[in-house]
């Protein structure tokens, strides 16, 4: 693993652990993970680097998306 390898890791786990603690994973040293939206199928892509995107696999959210009533 090379640095960038090392430092998306850390970034994943700091998510992972503050979504465990506090059912959040935002917060300071780690990319925006943006709340899901139906219409833009809104996600965050963990890679080198990390962004949050929209339209990710939008037939497949927009199946799913058929099967939950709305909030």
């Amino acid at each position: 693993m090379n640095a960038s390898d090392l430092a998306l890791s850390d970034a994943m786990n700091a998510a992972w652990g503050r979504f465990a603690a506090a059912g959040d994973s935002n917060g300071a040293g780690v990319p925006a993970w943006p709340l899901y939206d139906a219409a833009r199928d809104s996600t965050l892509v963990w890679d080198i680097p990390s962004a949050a995107r929209d339209g990710i696999r939008t037939a497949a959210c927009d199946f799913w998306d058929a099967l939950t009533p709305a909030p």
